[in-house]
Formats: structure tokens, sequence, C-alpha cells
């Protein structure tokens, strides 16, 4: 993609990284977004989970905004995305433990709203993760199933379980959001207990 060029409503600005640009509205350019490009196997399955997502509204959750299709790819318009990477609170400076707890229970409550939608992330790490200035857990990347065949099949935060053949009948990684959560959690919170204990000293 160039830019200039459109994908339905949207006008590509610049590339951002692989498969990522920023873009805006054809009849609204101070209306910004991130445009992702999505490809699988199953164009059809794609295309309703990709508007699966497009139905998840939560506050913590980054908004979908449009699903376009063009030819084999498929397209997801999405906010533009604010605030700090939860990695940058693993090292210096760490959250209070308030903070920390609190940055737990909001990453819960936004995985439990798109799973009652049936839509799971299954890439959860430090950097889709990110912390607004209002104190806001804001989570980022869901990952589409049917494009599973593009993803790594292993990672630091991939669960126990994955990569298990009789999983899902597929041989793909299980939506294993629960234990991504736990670990990307857990040194933030350790980070921040370490604060408080020397903070008592």
């Amino acid at each position: 993609m160039q830019p200039g060029e459109a994908v339905g409503d949207w006008i590509v600005e610049e590339r951002l990284e692989e498969g990522l640009w920023r873009c805006h509205r054809a009849d609204a350019p101070f209306r910004k977004a991130v445009l992702k490009r999505i490809r699988g196997a199953d164009s059809g399955r794609l295309l309703t989970e990709a508007r699966s997502l497009a139905r998840v509204r939560h506050p913590g959750v980054q908004g979908v905004l449009a699903v376009e299709s063009t030819g084999d790819d498929l397209w997801v318009v999405s906010e533009v995305p604010q605030g700090t990477p939860l990695s940058s609170f693993v090292r210096h400076p760490p959250l209070p433990l308030k903070a920390a707890f609190e940055v737990a229970s909001q990453l819960a409550d936004a995985l439990g709203s798109a799973h009652d939608l049936g839509v799971h992330h299954r890439e959860l790490h430090p950097d889709a993760v990110r912390l607004t200035g209002e104190g806001r857990v804001l989570l980022l990347g869901f990952n589409l199933r049917s494009s599973f065949d593009t993803l790594p099949r292993e990672g630091p935060y991939d669960a126990p379980e994955a990569g298990n053949p009789g999983a899902d009948g597929a041989g793909q990684r299980l939506p294993s959001d629960p234990h991504f959560a736990a670990l990307l959690t857990d040194p933030v919170v350790a980070a921040a207990v370490a604060r408080a204990v020397r903070g008592a000293r």
C-alpha cells in the first residue's frame, strides 16, 4: 500500500510496520485511524470473525471503526491507540501497588467483554496493552482465528497447552487469554510490590 491509496472510505497516509498503516477517512481528513491487513485461508470465516470483533464495545478495547474487503485481503480499521505500553511499567518507574491491581482488574474486564461475544485475543503481550493518561487500560491487537497460519506457534506468553494437536481439532493454538493475562500482570504486580516494600523501609 502506498500513501494516497484508498481502502473503502479510508485513505492510506503512511506505513507504520508490516501489515499496518496510518490512514484517515476520505470525507474527514482529521479523523485518523489505523489500518491493518489480515490474511487467512478461509476468507469467509475471517470476515465473520472481523465483524464479531467490530461488535465489541468496551472502553478498554481498541474500537473497530470499519471492516473492508479488497480481493483476497481483509482490512480492519481501528481507533488510533493512546497511552504507554504496559511493558514500560515492568521496568522503571513501577506502578504503585493499588494501580497495578487496578490494571489487572481492568484487563480482565476488557477480555471478558470480548469473550462474551466469542472474541479471543490469542496473542496478548506487554505491547498489546496500553495505559492511558487517565489510568485506563486499553487492549490492542486482537488476532483472528482464521489468520493463525500467519502467526508463530510458540512464544513467551503462550499457554502450556499451546500447539496441542488435539486441542481444537486443527492443531491450532487454544484461546488462552487468561493464561496470557496472568503472565502479563504478574511482573507488573511484582514490581509494584517491590516498590511498596522499599517505601516501607
